[in-house]
């Protein structure tokens, strides 16, 4: 979730504070050993001024980044590839390899075998072709609701709108907007068409 005006505003506020106490620190620091007891205790007392001062916007901003409320205000779809589809399968694959190896007379086998359950995909190329895609089965949503016609794979941000409430010591509201954006593949294809993981376009 991005909050670009909080987290900027943060980060200057933040950055301002730590070039003044440099500052401060840097100009009391002969007064702060200086053999003087009046100068020494000046030099001290204004330095742990501004450390105490400098607490203050510092509280405002933690107290301000977790004690927040969302509100949802808008979803919408962006879509940013759409391609048709002419084939769906889906189905457990094996990767991997194994490997022999003999020591000293003896045999023996290494290596590592993976099965992944995955959506193999014909999808058009735009030139009167198709071309193969694999998907994890984790990794897209399979929706029921196009026609043969207009079965496709899509790549879409789902972009979320919130109203952002912050209440920095606890004591007054501050309102922001904030956004959220996911991406994700989808497959579209017929109701009903889909059956033992397969869907093929007649």
């Amino acid at each position: 979730m991005r909050e670009p005006d909080w987290m900027l505003a943060s980060v200057v506020v933040l950055g301002f504070i730590a070039l003044v106490l440099a500052c401060v620190y840097e100009s009391t620091y002969d007064a702060r050993h200086c053999a003087s007891d009046d100068a020494r205790r000046a030099g001290v007392c204004l330095w742990h001024l501004s450390c105490l001062t400098s607490a203050v916007p510092v509280l405002f901003i933690l107290t301000g980044s977790v004690t927040e409320a969302f509100e949802l205000k808008d979803e919408r779809v962006e879509v940013e590839e759409s391609v048709q589809i002419a084939a769906l399968d889906g189905n457990s694959y094996i990767s991997g390899h194994i490997g022999g190896y003999s020591f000293m007379g003896t045999g023996g086998a290494s290596g590592e075998i993976k099965e992944d359950d995955a959506y193999t995909v014909m999808v058009s190329d735009g030139n009167g072709g198709y071309e193969k895609r694999r998907y994890g089965v984790d990794e897209v949503k399979v929706i029921f609701d196009s026609t043969e016609e207009d079965a496709r794979v899509e790549e879409v941000d789902v972009v979320r709108d919130y109203d952002v409430t912050r209440s920095p010591f606890f004591a007054f509201d501050m309102k922001g907007r904030c956004r959220e954006v996911e991406h994700q593949t989808r497959i579209h294809v017929p109701e009903g068409s889909y059956g033992e993981y397969q869907f093929n376009v007649n």
